[in-house]
């Protein structure tokens, strides 16, 4: 038993699904959890995967294994450019620095390294992120090298990241195969937490990163084929089994940090996505279609999807 609810209540038995509609562009979801430690679902992690490139934005625990999933070496042949060897994953765009979005970097940045990749890491996110780079590589020197300088020496630029803050809205990442636009979301008191708008060949994909309703979410998500944003139960707010020792009352955080199913209902009907997925949800209800149960009450009429751990769109 969870928070008083069955873990199988929330986590049934299921294999990943494939809804995608394009040759050139495709969305993994190598991560849909929250904090807590489900072992169906890896932290918050989306690949946009471009021409067989993929893009990382967020790097949630388990980042590594989610990739080993689509990986010819394991059994994995649903989707092109997601290696075991020199992999092709060095653009990374991350929301905010809360830590289940940020915990897999160090094995994006290091374990493709180990194993023969040549470039280093780009990493994209707000304030801070130079920081969180930094003390990565320092935490991981003496890793890095051994590596470097053993008998079983490793190249010295495999290793690297170089960070990139944001620290304005607009575009801010641009080559053949994407523009990436971030806007300012609103997430508790981070100052910058950001949402992001991809722009591809064939199709516009928004992620919402953590946050509230808000302008710079609408801006993103505006016109997407497919908009991927996080979500919390209006049932789950009523009821008294959250995790962890609450300052404030549950419903009272969520105005400040999360958007519920009242809101997205809203923002969905505004922005009419191609289609609508939701990831990091906070469902403690003890019925897994409680999201859409509730996106629908609310006036969502739209095409929906509640994502799982390797689901393609």
């Amino acid at each position: 038993m969870l928070l008083g609810l069955s873990l199988e209540a929330y986590e049934p038995g299921w294999e990943p699904r494939d809804f995608s509609e394009s040759d050139t562009t495709k969305v993994l979801m190598l991560g849909t959890g929250n904090p807590l430690p489900y072992p169906h679902r890896h932290g918050p992690s989306i690949a946009v995967v471009v021409n067989e490139v993929p893009y990382i934005f967020d790097v949630g625990a388990g980042i590594w294994h989610g990739m080993g999933r689509e990986m010819p070496q394991f059994g994995g042949n649903r989707i092109a450019g997601i290696t075991l060897r020199r992999n092709r994953a060095t653009r990374a765009f991350i929301t905010h620095l809360h830590s289940d979005h940020t915990l897999g970097l160090p094995a994006l940045i290091l374990a493709p390294w180990a194993l023969g990749r040549t470039e280093p890491v780009h990493v994209y996110g707000p304030e801070g992120t130079n920081e969180l780079v930094d003390g990565i590589l320092m935490a991981w020197r003496r890793d890095i090298d051994y590596r470097v300088y053993s008998p079983t020496e490793k190249n010295d630029t495999g290793w690297r990241a170089i960070a990139h803050e944001i620290k304005a809205e607009g575009l801010i990442y641009e080559d053949a195969n994407v523009r990436v636009l971030a806007f300012k979301a609103r997430h508790g008191l981070w100052p910058f937490p950001l949402a992001y708008r991809i722009e591809t060949p064939d199709r516009v994909v928004a992620i919402s990163g953590d946050t509230t309703l808000c302008p710079g979410v609408r801006k993103a998500a505006e016109g997407a084929d497919l908009l991927f944003h996080e979500v919390v139960s209006v049932q789950a707010l009523r009821n008294d089994i959250w995790p962890g020792q609450q300052t404030i009352p549950v419903p009272d955080q969520m105005k400040i940090m999360h958007t519920t199913t009242e809101e997205l209902a809203q923002l969905a009907a505004e922005v009419r996505p191609g289609m609508l997925i939701t990831y990091h949800e906070q469902n403690f209800t003890g019925n897994p279609d409680a999201i859409e149960d509730e996106l629908r009450r609310f006036g969502y009429d739209g095409r929906f999807a509640s994502a799982r751990d390797g689901d393609i769109f």
